[in-house]
């Protein structure tokens, strides 16, 4: 027992485990431990961990390395936002280790922490805690390397300058072995994922494993047995017989009684769902500190956590909460944050949580929802949401409809309804008209419809951004003299740059006369039919043949929900309806709807669920004041900009705040212009502006592109956002207007 170097992987508050590895080891004042970081953190016992190796610094040599949690750490503990962030990456475990409060930390523990090394070099070894860049000297390796970066199949440095072999852990091996490239050895043998802490002695490769329960790895360890125990009994050991051995010898290689390993039992399920349920629960308490714009965590990079997801299949099963801490803190903040009270970008909808429980009761209980004989209730629940959103269109008894994906799917379903009723077997000639204002998924519906693109026609806007009845009557004209047959017409009921809604009362007249079937994309604006400002704006949208929805816009539902209406749902069947011989019968009672019969899915998610759910919760009349809030804020921004535009003219000469067009909902769009600037110049200017905007962080806007000029828009949408961010976003607004005029 003379001059040993032994190395311990991360421990991660895994306290049992790491005794049992000391009591085999039994270190004296001869031998050197480098333990190579992660000692808080995931396990239930970090305290522990850390007085356990303030205690051992007495017995031997201890050279103790920093790990990234230890960073995380002391970073939370002299910054709130840091603070949330390490809780979510694991330091929920180590606060409750310390009694629920971090003030109930020792000062011995601190200062363990404080003298930490960031690496350790012996003549032949190299001890850190996650990689290195193979051509730089230790003491110049970037934090990213030392702490944070993996080494796996996207990063595997070459041999250090140096020669000498490295010992490290951080990158978890799953399989709970001792991962050996030759001039790197890893040894994070992931203890607190119900696998390995090993301790391994890297001169001799001896090397012993320990369960988090304290328990031996059985039939592994090559320490030799220095304590003079016999070692620990078959009951001790993690080995054992397999339930199933009976079955085997019989001639059956599987279990004949135990449930599937993807089975969960109701204790394991509210294990997990109290995991995910305390996770969501801090997000939802603190989304409004959340930045509307987020980037990728402290410490790593958009490119780095990429690699981590881009993983090869896994043959083995990962921690669920390993899973769950890194979906919540890692991936998900690396996006726009389309929850926030500040996202004012697009056409935000905010994603009610009362959806997202309601789509935990339906996948778990996954009926099959298409067939009315196969789920009736919840059948009915689609027809009741149908029906109710008819009766907020306008229309009446005879309506019908189905839920879709979103507003992409519902206008293709749309098309391809009018191209079967207007046009029948040969649509070669059929033409279909839509403003240059129209969602992109508009002539993309028509060209997955089979109309070629030629076949698509667009039509010019007035200046307010609504189509010209005008043009579209001359475009009509024009091709129906040319030989060709307009069947459709796709009106705008809010578009997605201004919010403009087209002469709906007009273009019906053109259609009656023409024999062509109107259709209302009313994806953003429909919903706002339950408020009186918009009940005026989208007069005449009831005589449309067919309406598109979108309720994760106008009323709020996590993104995937979107809704065909149609006048008379006689006009679905002879699209929709096909069958086979292993298909129930079609239902003769017409309150008894088969949805595959009336729409392109068969086998399909249950949407009614997530719209009936919080509707039925909280009833319409919350969402319908909500929406009411939404037009009194737009009309309350505009003023506001109005008066900007005023005092930027009085501050710098030549600048102007121009509209592009008058709000008619939720929805404004403008821009600054400068004497003296050219059109490209002016574009600079505003997109300088927009980035402006979004580095403050109050808020994100997007922008878009209306008559060949850059100009920002303000949506407001979101069920979160109210006054106080409107006012957070004019003042950023105007601020990062003096910021660019200035420079």
């Amino acid at each position: 027992m003379s001059h040993r170097t032994i190395a311990i992987g991360d421990i991660h508050g895994c306290s049992a485990a790491l005794r049992s590895l000391l009591d085999v080891i039994r270190p004296d004042s001869t031998d050197t431990i480098v333990t190579l970081g992660d000692y808080v953190d995931r396990g239930p016992a970090s305290s522990e961990v850390i007085e356990i190796l303030t205690e051992l610094v007495s017995v031997c040599m201890l050279i103790p390395i920093l790990g990234n949690h230890e960073v995380m750490m002391q970073n939370a503990l002299k910054n709130r936002r840091e603070f949330e962030y390490w809780l979510f990456n694991g330091g929920k475990s180590t606060v409750l280790s310390y009694g629920g409060d971090m003030n109930n930390m020792p000062m011995h523990h601190r200062t363990f922490l404080k003298f930490c090394k960031r690496y350790h070099e012996t003549d032949s070894h190299i001890f850190l805690h996650a990689a290195y860049d193979s051509v730089t000297p230790l003491d110049r390796q970037t934090d990213d390397l030392l702490f944070w970066q993996h080494v796996d199949e996207h990063f595997s440095p070459d041999p250090h300058i140096s020669g000498k072999k490295v010992i490290c852990g951080h990158t978890p091996q799953m399989d709970g072995e001792i991962r050996d490239l030759g001039h790197i050895q890893i040894i994070d043998t992931f203890c607190y994922g119900d696998r390995w802490l090993t301790a391994f002695d890297v001169n001799t490769g001896e090397f012993v494993q320990a369960r988090a329960d304290g328990k031996l790895r059985d039939g592994r360890s090559t320490f030799p047995n220095l304590n003079g125990r016999s070692g620990p009994s078959s009951q001790q050991r993690a080995g054992g017989s397999k339930k199933g051995d009976q079955a085997e010898s019989a001639g059956w290689p599987f279990s004949e009684s135990s449930p599937s390993r993807l089975e969960l039992d109701g204790k394991s399920f509210t294990s997990i769902l109290k995991s995910v349920g305390e996770r969501l629960a801090h997000t939802l308490d603190n989304i409004e500190e959340y930045p509307v714009l987020n980037n990728a965590p402290s410490g790593w990079s958009v490119e780095e956590l990429l690699r981590e997801i881009d993983e090869p299949l896994p043959e083995t099963g990962t921690d669920t909460d390993k899973m769950l801490d890194r979906i919540v803190s890692r991936y998900i903040p690396t996006s726009f944050n389309t929850t926030s009270h500040g996202y004012l970008a697009y056409v935000p909808g905010g994603g009610l949580p009362d959806s997202g429980i309601a789509d935990l009761i339906s996948n778990l209980t996954n009926r099959f929802v298409t067939v009315w004989q196969a789920a009736p209730a919840m059948a009915q629940m689609e027809s009741t949401v149908i029906r109710w959103f008819s009766e907020i269109m306008g229309y009446g008894p005879g309506a019908g409809g189905f839920l879709t994906s979103g507003g992409s799917t519902a206008n293709l379903s749309a098309v391809i309804v009018a191209r079967v009723k207007m046009a029948g077997e040969d649509f070669r000639l059929a033409r279909i008209y839509a403003s240059s204002q129209c969602h992109h998924c508009v002539p993309k519906a028509a060209f997955l419809a089979g109309f070629p693109k030629s076949n698509f026609r667009y039509v010019s806007v007035n200046d307010d951004q609504t189509m010209s009845l005008d043009a579209l009557t001359r475009a009509i004209d024009a091709d129906r003299a040319a030989g060709f047959n307009p069947i459709m017409v796709v009106a705008n009921a809010g578009t997605t740059n201004t919010g403009a809604v087209d002469d709906l009362p007009g273009i019906r007249k053109i259609c009656t006369a023409g024999n062509l079937w109107m259709h209302a994309d009313a994806a953003y604006g429909g919903f706002f039919m339950m408020t009186h400002l918009g009940r005026k704006a989208l007069e005449g949208i009831n005589t449309a043949d067919s309406i598109v929805l979108d309720p994760h816009k106008g009323i709020f539902l996590p993104y995937g929900t979107g809704c065909l209406l149609v006048k008379e749902q006689r006009d679905l069947p002879s699209t929709f309806h096909f069958t086979s011989d292993y298909m129930p019968e079609s239902e003769v009672d017409p309150c008894k709807v088969n949805f595959c019969e009336i729409s392109p899915e068969l086998s399909r998610d249950n949407r009614a669920m997530r719209v009936w759910f919080p509707i039925k919760r909280h009833g319409i009349s919350v969402f319908r004041e909500l929406l009411e809030e939404k037009i009194a804020l737009c009309s309350w921004t505009q003023q506001q900009l109005l008066e900007l535009g005023t005092q930027l003219s009085a501050e710098y000469s030549g600048v102007t705040l121009q509209w592009v067009a008058p709000p008619q909902l939720t929805i404004l769009a403008f821009r600054l212009s400068r004497d003296g600037l050219d059109p490209r110049q002016t574009d600079i200017l505003n997109r300088n502006w927009l980035a402006e905007i979004n580095r403050l962080g109050s808020v994100m806007m997007s922008g878009t592109v209306l008559n060949d000029q850059f100009v920002l828009r303000i949506c407001i949408m979101s069920f979160r956002t109210h006054i106080d961010r409107m006012q957070m976003a004019i003042r950023d607004i105007a601020g990062a207007a003096r910021t660019v005029l200035g420079k």
